[in-house]
């Protein structure tokens, strides 16, 4: 299905999900999950999907994935543990929380220079002309069902000069009582601050320690962000933050015979067909043979 985010999809490409990917235990080791994900990747694709997001439940599975392409990206998670009260703010801001519509129009203007900063080129036009509508539309429903809040630093004069929006996690699972009685999720997205801020890292730091303190009182269990850039990637990280069990594909590339991502997805999907022509063949060995060894009998491209 369509991957509407736990945040806003602020630079407007769709992405996918799967979740639920299961076969029986006497049908494992036979290639069966790796055709199923190549269906759902050219479902994706089909759709208009630029990359797939997913949750991968064991260490087979992630095995599965990698092969065709998957890896950590820039989707990372937080657990949250009890802990000391989070480091004061640089001296040169104060830290508040709100929760109402006051905030929107400093998280309108901190997602428009977030934007314009970190994405590719045509950014200009997206951000002035679709971002207001899609951010006010998205707050608003999850000031009403996903607990909103935003975090702001202010100067000594009291401008806001950093932000960062939280909520909690809307997406598959998130309907199911048990599932929420064991994990309930935070949401970062937005977190920014003014290039002319000093200690504009620091700030960064600081407006990230606010929210996890948010969520630790909230009762959330684990955190969850899905980083914009490497150099935000790389903030999250020193904050604790890690892939765990989070998987990204990029599909709205072309292919590159030299990429190792691309040849690995190569490999595993010709290695999927070789082995479905056996057991199409009917012999009593291929149904019997689990598909990795099965795989080893395919000759390598000449």
């Amino acid at each position: 299905q369509l991957w509407s985010g736990p945040a806003p999809q602020f630079d407007g490409d769709k992405a996918g999900t799967v979740w639920g990917v299961f076969v029986e235990p006497e049908h494992r080791r036979r290639g069966v999950a790796t055709r199923l994900m190549q269906a759902v990747i050219k479902h994706w694709t089909s759709i208009g999907c630029q990359r797939g997001v997913l949750l991968c439940a064991s260490e087979e599975a992630r095995r599965v994935y990698e092969r065709l392409g998957f890896g950590p990206g820039h989707m990372l998670l937080l657990e949250l543990q009890p802990s000391d009260a989070a480091a004061p703010a640089p001296s040169s801001v104060t830290l508040e929380t709100a929760h109402g519509a006051e905030a929107d129009a400093h998280v309108l203007r901190h997602l428009r220079a977030k934007h314009l900063e970190e994405r590719a080129p045509g950014a200009s036009r997206w951000a002035g002309e679709e971002l207001p509508e899609r951010a006010a539309a998205f707050v608003k429903g999850a000031r009403e069902r996903l607990e909103y809040a935003v975090c702001m630093a202010r100067d000594a004069t009291g401008a806001v000069v950093g932000c960062a929006s939280s909520n909690v996690w809307e997406g598959p699972g998130s309907n199911n009582h048990s599932w929420q009685t064991l994990i309930k999720l935070g949401v970062v997205w937005g977190l920014h601050v003014d290039r002319e801020q000093r200690e504009r890292d620091a700030v960064a730091a600081a407006l990230l320690e606010h929210v996890v303190a948010r969520w630790r009182e909230t009762g959330c269990t684990k955190g969850f962000v899905m980083a914009a850039s490497d150099a935000e990637a790389a903030l999250f990280r020193r904050a604790g933050f890690e892939a765990h069990n989070a998987m990204t594909i990029e599909l709205g590339r072309a292919p590159s015979p030299t990429s190792p991502i691309d040849l690995l997805r190569a490999t595993a999907e010709a290695e999927a067909d070789f082995v479905a022509s056996l057991r199409a063949s009917g012999a009593a060995l291929a149904q019997q043979v689990p598909a990795s060894r099965l795989a080893l009998l395919r000759l390598p491209p000449r």
